[in-house]
């Protein structure tokens, strides 16, 4: 069934979410045996939140979402990003271009899909450069906003974007990701201790995971992806 795209369904997730993923691609793709590189995990979580800066020039221009959601949030724009982000590091070290280019590129493109399956059918322009259409949500996720409630597409300036961050409406949506965090955190640790190879059974992943699960089919049935 299509949906009606209104002006009033405008979502956004937020950046603990993103910043989240974006740990999660480091966690994933950190090499066994290796230190906890606290640069890499900043560039990692840098990089989850990277997209959302076009409302920047929107808030220069006194309309924070002016160009939100346009060309920074497609495949093309993650790997420009890990692009940039293999060519310096190369440049620095002089070696694992095309591993800092996956990870970077990985890294941006979480905040792609997250926004695309967290947020309302507004869309994103998935596949730009290549084509350059809004790709819909097939479901999305809507809060009902209060009367003279802050709102993103009303934003003006700083201060009102964090007026609308510090918002009941935001706090309800940020209850409804760390399900989403919470599962992203449980499969990361899955998939870490899967590469390893262990053979040691550890019950507390398995709980992990289970309740990752299930927080995570709770967020969709709210969303009405699995239906009411």
């Amino acid at each position: 069934m299509t949906k009606l795209i209104k002006e009033k369904d405008k979502q956004m997730s937020l950046p603990i979410l993103h910043s989240f993923a974006g740990y999660a691609i480091y966690k994933v793709t950190k090499r066994n045996g290796k230190k906890t590189n606290w640069y890499a995990i900043g560039a990692a979580m840098l990089l989850g939140n990277l997209a959302d800066f076009d409302f920047i020039p929107g808030v220069i221009m006194h309309k924070a979402d002016l160009i939100h959601r346009g060309p920074s949030h497609s495949v093309g724009a993650a790997f420009i990003a890990g692009s940039v982000c293999a060519a310096a590091y190369y440049l620095w070290k002089k070696r694992d271009f095309i591993r800092v280019f996956y990870v970077s590129s990985l890294a941006y493109f979480t905040h792609i899909a997250l926004d695309f399956f967290t947020n309302s059918p507004r869309g994103v322009r998935f596949w730009w450069p290549f084509y350059d259409g809004v790709i819909l949500s097939p479901f999305y996720q809507y809060v009902e906003p209060p009367a003279g409630a802050p709102t993103i597409e009303a934003a003006r300036t700083v201060w009102d974007m964090a007026a609308y961050m510090m918002s009941p409406m935001v706090l309800t949506k940020l209850m409804n990701e760390f399900m989403i965090v919470y599962f992203i955190l449980a499969s990361t640790y899955a998939i870490r201790w899967a590469r390893a190879k262990n053979t040691v059974f550890h019950p507390g992943i398995v709980v992990r995971c289970m309740v990752g699960v299930v927080l995570l089919a709770a967020y969709l049935y709210e969303i009405g992806a699995l239906g009411h």
